[in-house]
């Protein structure tokens, strides 16, 4: 049996979304993701990150970070926004 650890932290997101920082966002944890797929680990993406705080209650809408995301140049493909917000009911 494979054994999966899923770590999702929304506060980086909601902190670099704070100060106008998301082209910072691959810088930091870029290499880690890679690091993190050698080692078999499950990953979800920065829009599941935004979906998740949303539902957590730790933001009020995700539209407003993945635009902000995208206009900072940070790539998060269409389908994906669509599907988080579909999903979120935004």
């Amino acid at each position: 049996m494979t054994q999966r650890v899923v770590i999702a932290d929304a506060g980086p997101l909601i902190a670099l979304a704070s100060i106008g920082a998301f082209h910072l966002l691959r810088h930091l944890f870029g290499r880690r993701r890679l690091e993190a797929k050698h080692l078999g680990l499950a990953l979800i993406g920065s829009a599941a990150v935004i979906g998740l705080a949303k539902t957590e209650g730790l933001i009020p809408a995700a539209r407003p970070l993945l635009d902000q995301m995208v206009a900072a140049g940070y790539f998060i493909g269409p389908s994906v926004v669509s599907a988080v917000l579909c999903e979120l009911g935004e």
